[in-house]
């Protein structure tokens, strides 16, 4: 019976799998799956059986709503008999009501590790409700086991899959600047291959002058215009980032609040902003800012993903230069040569 749940990786046929499980042997009416944020502040609704409509996606609040906080708190289901006098649901009554459910239990689903992932609901619709028996009660203990397993399965699964194509894509991306020699248009490709790593819509990148102490933009997708605006170290997320020797990254979600904003970049319209130093042997040598539209919320992971992207940038970056210098010095040697000739 509970290997059509195990069964799979898919989290969304997991979810609706034990939602008809649940329906079709307790001979309920309906069965809901809603899903926890990692933060545990709101869960998702990801499945129901049988289909009653608009529900699935809808937003559930978990602080300040009794029941929900109760299943973060309880291995033990929560049977509510009349959800239209059900306080303790809070704003989740409307939801509850909209579906015409009378009365429901609440099953929390917790993981291996004793982290709540989400909860299932089995429910009536008919009018006055129903009582909930002890052999319900156990079987949707047993249910929530399984489906606990299926789930942290499927999420590992999908962590996986989400590793591999960035490691992937970042290969890809390390590809793609490794052979462009030009300065001019090796800065550009590594900004277009950040700007796709990331997902985001623009990025630039400074270069650090320790002697001045300031920083410049050598180079900006896709707004030219930024190139050669100057800021001062300690100015901007940039400025403060060159001089905070902690840390490697910063993330910002509204780039228009920062109150140290740089007056060259007021008109600028950056909004969510991760930025990552450019290091040579524990030198600054600039910073790699990327930039998306409001709402885009950069984490820690990504901040990951885009040093180590900053890194083999830095190498490559380093290798042009010392190319250029040689072609430089080549170039004055036979200046040197032809002069020397036409003394003769």
């Amino acid at each position: 019976l509970f290997a059509a749940i195990t069964a799979s990786l898919d989290l969304s046929q997991i979810c609706r799998t034990a939602c008809r499980i649940a329906k079709e042997q307790l001979a309920v009416d309906h069965s809901g799956f809603v899903l926890f944020n990692d933060d545990l502040k709101s869960g998702t609704v990801l499945a129901e059986f049988p289909d009653l409509g608009s529900q699935k996606g809808t937003h559930i609040p978990i602080p300040g709503v009794p029941a929900e906080e109760a299943l973060l708190t309880s291995p033990e289901p929560l049977i509510i008999l009349n959800t239209a006098e059900a306080e303790e649901l809070g704003p989740v009554r409307q939801i509850v009501l909209d579906l015409g459910i009378t009365s429901m239990m609440m099953v929390p689903v917790i993981g291996r590790d004793g982290k709540p992932l989400g909860s299932f609901s089995v429910d009536s619709l008919i009018q006055g409700g129903t009582t909930f028996s002890q052999e319900q009660i156990g079987f949707c203990k047993i249910l929530a086991a399984h489906i606990a397993g299926a789930v942290q399965n499927a999420r590992h699964y999908a962590l996986a899959q989400m590793k591999g194509a960035e490691e992937q894509a970042l290969r890809l991306a390390t590809v793609a600047i490794a052979r462009k020699l030009n300065r001019t248009v090796l800065l550009q490709r590594i900004l277009v291959e950040a700007i796709a790593l990331l997902k985001a819509r623009s990025g630039g990148l400074y270069r650090y002058d320790p002697l001045h102490q300031s920083l410049e933009i050598v180079a900006s997708v896709p707004n030219d215009a930024l190139v050669t605006s100057t800021i001062a170290a300690g100015e901007g997320i940039a400025g403060m980032l060159v001089l905070d020797t902690s840390r490697r990254h910063f993330i910002w979600d509204d780039y228009q609040t920062w109150s140290n904003k740089p007056r060259q970049l007021l008109n600028i319209p950056f909004e969510a902003v991760i930025e990552v130093k450019l290091l040579a042997a524990s030198e600054t040598l600039g910073v790699l800012y990327i930039e998306d539209k409001l709402g885009r919320r950069f984490t820690e992971h990504e901040a990951e993903l885009l040093y180590s992207f900053a890194e083999a940038a830095t190498i490559t970056l380093l290798n042009a230069d010392l190319i250029e210098n040689e072609q430089e010095m080549k170039h004055r040697l036979e200046l040197l040569l032809r002069t020397n000739e036409s003394i003769s």
